[in-house]
């Protein structure tokens, strides 16, 4: 049996790049034949459209596992992006279903309650979450063994992995005593400007860990994006994706 770990990436902050840290360290884990699920917990659903994925009213997405009484397996309700590579969609639905859980029992829970059931079928699930503190965010940190907290090196992105540690601090009294914040990891990151240095000694004022790798700024990331490929098949030789690389190995 596969001994899966489960990962939040999570900052309150937007645009400090989660899902291209998601998609694309995941990308490099199947390189290594890891089996990867990937679970678009955002109603942006920008992981969703990274590869290109059409939601109807048809398709599973991870709205179903909010709201639905029971679901297929796993396998029926992923998407194989690439080979060894899986991803359960967003939907627009995604969005209110934090209306429709404020009054449903045990609704920090759900997430938890479906990854359980296929921890056997994965080496890593990755955990892609919206900037805010809602029931969704909520639902991953308690489904969670591990917290990645990307951050841009700016005073506002900072702030956001201050908030996101005191809200996992308050997931381990209540529901999770066994979730840890595996570090943050500083993103598009230039070190040339006076601001990183002083962003870097704020990280260091929270007593949290900070991941030694730090991945640099490049236009190679979103122009993979736009092009449905990982960095991986689009940029291998260039310095981001060896960023990416060294934070797989460190992680």
């Amino acid at each position: 049996m596969k001994k899966c770990v489960v990962f939040s990436l999570a900052n309150l902050k937007g645009g400090v790049g989660k899902t291209s840290i998601a998609v694309n360290l995941a990308g490099s884990l199947i390189s290594d034949n890891k089996s990867i699920l990937l679970v678009d917990n955002d109603p942006n659903g920008n992981l969703s459209s990274q590869f290109g994925l059409e939601i109807n009213e048809e398709s599973y997405t991870v709205e179903d596992v909010y709201v639905s009484k029971s679901t297929p397996g796993v396998f029926d309700m992923a998407a194989e992006v690439r080979p060894n590579l899986w991803v359960l969609a967003s939907s627009q639905g995604l969005s209110s279903v934090v209306s429709y859980l404020s009054t449903k029992p045990n609704r920090e829970t759900r997430l938890k309650n479906f990854l359980d059931k296929v921890l056997k079928d994965f080496d890593y699930i990755f955990i892609d979450n919206p900037p805010s503190l809602n029931v969704l965010t909520i639902n991953s940190l308690v489904a969670s063994h591990r917290v990645i907290i990307p951050t841009q090196l700016e005073d506002f992105s900072v702030e956001g992995v201050r908030k996101i540690n005191e809200t996992i601090q308050e997931i381990k009294k209540q529901f999770n005593p066994g979730l840890k914040i595996q570090g943050v990891l500083p993103n598009m990151v230039n070190d040339r400007r006076k601001i990183s240095k002083t962003a870097r000694e704020k990280l260091a004022s929270f007593q949290v860990p900070v991941f030694k790798t730090s991945i640099r700024s490049s236009v190679k990331v979103p122009e993979s994006a736009e092009m449905y490929k990982l960095v991986i098949e689009h940029a291998k030789s260039t310095p981001v994706y060896e960023d990416i690389s060294n934070f797989k190995d460190e992680l």
